[in-house]
């Protein structure tokens, strides 16, 4: 049970799905999120993959992703931007 409130950070994985990689977590209760990708850690912008709203939790989330590059970064923002 999470503390009303309380701030909670999804553990992203990445799992191989046949033909790439899914992005997966699992929602918390009440937590809008953005889901952002970028090819280097220190420079360039983020790119939104994914925005999606608070809901009951307990939902897990599963975006496929193909890098552009040998590395990529991976970022969830809650709340949501």
């Amino acid at each position: 049970m999470v503390a009303s409130g309380a701030v909670v950070t999804p553990v992203l994985a990445l799992v191989p799905n046949g033909t790439g990689l899914d992005l997966v977590f699992e929602t918390a209760p009440n937590q809008s999120y953005t889901l952002r990708q970028r090819y280097d850690l220190i420079a360039g912008e983020w790119q939104t993959l994914r925005t999606i709203p608070a809901g009951n939790g307990g939902e897990t989330i599963r975006i496929g992703v193909t890098p552009d590059s040998t590395s990529a970064f991976f970022q969830a923002i809650s709340p949501a931007r």
